[in-house]
């Protein structure tokens, strides 16, 4: 995982370590087996769903070069 500072000095020169959850590991088959579990929902349309896929995608440039 790369990390950018939001704010100059912000890990204070430290060599930090990432570990992810083990609740990240998720097994598909078994993911699929509980949802078969669940009452089916009507597909919908929602405006927030609009309203994340602009958010999810945004960013903002500080305008020095990568």
């Amino acid at each position: 995982m790369m990390v950018k500072e939001l704010r100059e000095g912000a890990l204070d020169g430290r060599k930090w370590v990432y570990r992810e959850s083990p609740v990240m590991n998720v097994d598909p088959e078994e993911a699929r087996r509980y949802d078969d579990t669940l009452e089916p929902m009507a597909r919908e349309y929602r405006p927030s769903q609009e309203e994340f896929y602009i958010m999810s995608r945004s960013r903002v440039e500080d305008g020095s070069p990568a």
